[in-house]
C-alpha cells in the first residue's frame, strides 16, 4: 500500500482486475470510445516509458452542433478509506484532432470521480470539465494543461477507487458534416507544464490536492489487515511511498514478505 499524489493514465495495460467495474462511461458524453467499462484501461501510480495512443473514427457531427467526444475511460486501485480531500487538482493532457480548423473547434474535457466497490459512482470530482485552451484550431498534437483546477470534495470509503475519462468537445460550423478521428496521448516521458503546446511523447497525469492511500501500487501488500494513519501527515504533491506501521514500527509491506519494488501488472 501506498500513500499516492500523483497518478498517470496507461494506454496500453489493462484497468485493475479486482475491481468491480462501470458499466460504461460515467461521464454524459454525446458519442463513446470502446475503451471504457470491461475495457478501460489503468490510473497507475507509476509513469511509462514512451507514448502511447487511443483513437477513434466517430459518428459524423452534422453542421452547427456541438458534441463531446468520450476516448478513454482509466480506473485506478482501489483505496483505503481516508479522511475528506479537498483542494486543486493539477491536470496534465495531451489530444489531437485532425479535423480542426477556424470552423472546427474543439476543447479538452475531463471527467473525474470516486467509484464505489460496486461500480457505482459515489462522487463526481470533475464532470467534463475544460482543461486548458478552449476553441482550438490546430490540428497537431497538443497539450492541455491546468496547474490548479477546483474539484469537488471527496471522502474515500475502503475499496473506492477513482474513474478519470478524457476526450473533447468539438463544435462544427463548416457549413457540412465533419467526421472527427479524435486522439488522446500518455505514457510518454516529457512533463507537461504549459498549455497548447505542441507535444510527440507527452507524459499525461493528475496531481491530487492531498495524498490518496491505493492499496496496491508498486508491488506492496493488496488488503492488509492493518489501516492506515487517519491522519495524513505527508500531502505534499510529490509521489510518496509510506507504507503504514504495524505492531512495533515494521512496515505492513515486509510483514507479508512482499518486495516493495514495482512491477508492472500484465494487461493490454
Amino acid at each position: 500500500m501506498s500513500l499516492i499524489t500523483t497518478l498517470y493514465p496507461w494506454n496500453d495495460t489493462a484497468a485493475p482486475a479486482d475491481i468491480t467495474k462501470p458499466g460504461d462511461f460515467l461521464g454524459a458524453w454525446d458519442q463513446k470510445s470502446v475503451h471504457a467499462g470491461a475495457s478501460a484501461k489503468r490510473l497507475s501510480a507509476a509513469p511509462e516509458q514512451g507514448q502511447k495512443t487511443k483513437t477513434k473514427a466517430w459518428t459524423a457531427i452534422p453542421n452547427t452542433q456541438t458534441k463531446s467526444l468520450g476516448i478513454v475511460q482509466y480506473l485506478s486501485s482501489p483505496l483505503w478509506g481516508q479522511a475528506q480531500v479537498t483542494g486543486n487538482w493539477l491536470l496534465a493532457f495531451s489530444l489531437r484532432l485532425p479535423e480542426a480548423t477556424a470552423q472546427v473547434v474543439w476543447s479538452c474535457l475531463l471527467w473525474l470521480s470516486l467509484v464505489q466497490s460496486n461500480g457505482t459512482n459515489r462522487t463526481t470530482i470533475f464532470n467534463l470539465a475544460v482543461v486548458g485552451a478552449t476553441s482550438r484550431t490546430g490540428t497537431g498534437q497538443v497539450t492541455c494543461y491546468n496547474a490548479s483546477l477546483a474539484g469537488a470534495n471527496f471522502t474515500p470509503v475502503e475499496n473506492d477507487y477513482l474513474c478519470l475519462e478524457v476526450g473533447l468537445t468539438l463544435t462544427n460550423d463548416s457549413g457540412g458534416d465533419v467526421t472527427p478521428t479524435a486522439s488522446e496521448y500518455s505514457q510518454g516521458l516529457t512533463d507537461i507544464s504549459s498549455d497548447n503546446a505542441a507535444a510527440s511523447d507527452a507524459q499525461a497525469r493528475i496531481v491530487s490536492p492531498a495524498g490518496l492511500y491505493v492499496k496496491e501500487e508498486f508491488g506492496l501488500l493488496l488488503g492488509s489487515p492493518v489501516p492506515p494513519e487517519s491522519t495524513l501527515r505527508d500531502t505534499s504533491t510529490r509521489v510518496g511511498l509510506l507504507a503504514p506501521q504495524a505492531a512495533g514500527g515494521v512496515p505492513v509491506g515486509r510483514l507479508s514478505g512482499l518486495h516493495e519494488g514495482h512491477q508492472k501488472p500484465g494487461g493490454n
